[in-house]
C-alpha cells in the first residue's frame, strides 16, 4: 500500500540568498545541485537514508560534497544550517522542522528520483489486531490502493 512520496530538499542559510534558483511557480524553488560545489555540506551518518539518497544525487552531477559535520540528526543538520554553518539535505517528512527556522529551501527531487514509502505486510501471517487495524486506517487514507 503506498503511503507517500518523499521528496529530496536543500536547506540553505536564510541569510545567504545568494543561490539562483529556478523561476518555476512552485512552494519551493528548484536549484541545480552541480552549482554548489564548492559550497560546504552538513551531512547524516553514512548507512542514513537521508544520507544515501544524497548520496546518490551528488554522484548523478559528479562531485564528491566538502563535508563539514555529520550528525545523526536530520532536527540538528537544519538547526545548523540555520547558524550559517553549511547545507544540509533532507526529505519531506522533515518539512515541517523548518517551518520556525531561517531557512531557504529549494527543491531538488524534479532532479533526482523520489524515495516511495509503502506499508508492506505478508497475507497468511499472523498479525495483531492493532496491525490490522492501522492497515485498515491506511487503506481508508489511501482509498486508490
Amino acid at each position: 500500500c503506498h503511503i507517500r512520496t518523499d521528496r529530496l530538499y536543500l536547506a540553505a542559510p536564510a541569510s545567504q540568498q545568494r543561490f539562483k534558483a529556478s523561476s518555476h511557480k512552485q512552494q519551493y524553488p528548484s536549484i541545480d545541485l552541480s552549482l554548489l560545489k564548492q559550497e560546504a555540506f552538513i551531512l547524516q551518518l553514512p548507512g542514513q537514508h537521508t544520507r544515501i539518497t544524497a548520496e546518490r544525487a551528488f554522484a548523478a552531477v559528479g562531485y564528491t560534497p566538502k563535508i563539514v559535520l555529520i550528525t545523526r540528526s536530520n532536527q540538528a543538520a537544519l538547526e545548523l544550517v540555520a547558524r550559517c554553518c553549511g547545507l544540509c539535505f533532507f526529505i519531506e517528512t522533515y518539512i515541517n522542522y523548518t517551518k520556525n527556522l531561517p531557512l531557504q529551501i529549494y527543491s531538488i527531487s524534479n532532479q533526482y528520483p523520489a524515495t516511495e514509502v509503502y506499508l508492506l505486510w505478508r497475507k497468511g501471517i499472523y498479525m495483531a489486531q492493532y496491525f490490522r487495524e492501522f492497515i485498515k486506517i491506511v487503506k481508508a487514507i489511501n482509498p486508490s490502493e
